[in-house]
């Protein structure tokens, strides 16, 4: 049985098919000329941008198939909470049916410290924190985040600081995916591996700062991007690649 996200769109003119990853099922639920609704199965993405629509994917029949509803089990009883573009849809093995997926994104609180501040009120879910002090990220022990209420610095700051401290939250329907992976390099690195996240677009930093995109390259295998600098990297260098898959 293929079991495979879906991603619902309402007609042909819906567009935000550059945030659907390569091995997805897209659903248009309104066509012309068409069988409606209509189940493809998207395996290229070449050419594809954010103002594509989904009737100039349909004329690229290179890039999707035809995808059998009869291949998901229990579609009929789908519950959707909400519809509109870009919904989606996956596989729940406990209860055995396609459900809403509830998938997360980053919302940002800045705050301008007083002198010696150390501890900022933010409410999160521990582990779901990134903690920046006038835009340079700061590493996981560097602070504590564990009550879910503040964020305490193991050094206070000093008068008028930037602190900026980013929450992960989720929300339903569909956005893409936010996650971080975070690396130490070898001496002269060049290579990194993000297992298990494909994509294109990405926050790329080293020791805490942002490396300019013509710095480094990404490419991916449909299952792990690889990020490779220009330049090796020092020995020790903290690489954090934020991204959405």
């Amino acid at each position: 049985m293929i079991r495979k996200p879906i991603f619902s769109f309402d007609d042909t003119t819906s567009t935000g098919i550059d945030v659907v990853p390569v091995d997805s099922v897209i659903l248009i639920e309104n066509n012309t000329g068409i069988d409606s609704p209509l189940l493809i199965y998207l395996f290229d993405k070449t050419g594809i941008t954010s103002s594509t629509t989904i009737a100039t994917l349909l004329t690229l029949t290179t890039q999707w198939t035809l995808f059998s509803a009869g291949d998901l089990d229990d579609l009929d009883n789908v519950t959707i909470t909400s519809k509109q573009d870009g919904d989606l849809v996956m596989w729940d093995a406990s209860s055995s049916k396609w459900i809403n997926q509830t998938v997360s994104y980053m919302s940002t609180t800045d705050f301008t410290a007083t002198l010696n501040q150390d501890t900022f009120n933010i409410t999160y879910d521990p582990g779901g924190v990134e903690v920046f002090i006038d835009g340079l990220k700061l590493r996981s022990d560097e602070y504590t985040a564990s009550n879910g209420t503040s964020v305490v610095l193991d050094v206070p700051v000093a008068a008028d600081t930037w602190v900026q401290i980013k929450v992960k939250n989720t929300l339903a329907p569909y956005t893409p995916n936010f996650d971080t992976s975070n690396f130490t390099a070898t001496a002269s690195q060049t290579v990194f591996v993000i297992t298990n996240g494909v994509f294109d677009k990405a926050i790329v930093s080293t020791n805490g700062v942002k490396d300019k995109s013509d710095t480094y390259s990404l490419s991916d295998n449909g299952v792990d991007t690889t990020l490779t600098f220009n330049v090796g990297r020092s020995l020790n260098d903290w690489i954090s690649v934020d991204y959405f898959a």
